[in-house]
């Protein structure tokens, strides 16, 4: 990899990149230098105020794009490894932190930070099943998962899916019996093949859908389980 470990003098650890940068995804492969990562420029964020908080609805996200291990991102940084929500960046001769999520939320008032907090049960509660395949979701749960990209390992880890040497989806892995995913009706091993007709066979093709979501009304989300081809529906109210 080269280069040294660029510190932070207050608290000793390897210190956070200050570069624009939000971190939206991690896929974690083997071989390591095929895993790849999901990463923007920061843009302009949007907000509104519900029930007396100020709330985020748009994370302001800008040129996103997929890279790999070896890239070079804005900034003149390039990437030596990839991991579960956290990306290592040389720049300059030193190494330097890109973690997931938008740092912009780690400097909030603590005014901001209490209305996701009290939002967290309340979301988990947005989710009716209707049928089997068929759910409705509160758009408190959509507002809380594109306020910040971080919120989407909620649903569990994601790990690419390749049929006949090809990316045809992710697969979901690490659900918990109660994780929001579960209450979305997936399962461990489904294969997630497009949103609204959008395949995802990018990284790319996932951030389209992923800031799809703040705009949409209904979800049709194609899958495979257990090599059968299955459609979930989901009504956004």
């Amino acid at each position: 990899m080269g280069g040294s470990e660029r510190v932070d003098p207050d608290t000793g650890e390897e210190a956070l990149t200050d570069l624009d940068l939000i971190l939206l995804a991690t896929v974690v492969a083997q071989p390591e230098d095929q895993s790849s990562a999901l990463i923007g420029k920061k843009g302009t964020r949007r907000t509104r105020v519900v029930r007396g908080h100020r709330r985020v609805t748009s994370s302001g996200i800008d040129d996103a794009r997929g890279y790999g291990i070896g890239d070079v991102v804005p900034g003149d940084a390039t990437i030596v490894s990839i991991d579960k929500g956290k990306v290592v960046l040389q720049r300059r001769g030193h190494t330097e932190l890109l973690l997931l999520g938008d740092p912009r939320d780690e400097t909030s008032s603590g005014s901001n930070q209490a209305a996701p907090k009290s939002a967290a049960g309340a979301a988990d509660d947005g989710i009716e099943k209707l049928a089997d395949d068929r759910y409705a979701i509160d758009q408190q749960v959509i507002d809380k998962l594109t306020a910040s990209p971080g919120q989407l390992s909620r649903l569990g880890r994601v790990m690419p899916h390749s049929r006949g040497g090809k990316l045809d989806g992710y697969r979901l892995a690490a659900l918990r019996h109660n994780s929001l995913g579960r209450k979305l009706g997936l399962h461990n091993g489904d294969v997630v093949n497009s949103i609204n007709g959008h395949e995802l066979t990018s990284m790319q093709a996932a951030l389209e859908s992923y800031t799809a979501l703040q705009e949409a009304r209904e979800l049709d989300v194609q899958i495979t389980r257990h090599n059968k081809d299955k459609v979930m529906h989901y009504e956004i109210r």
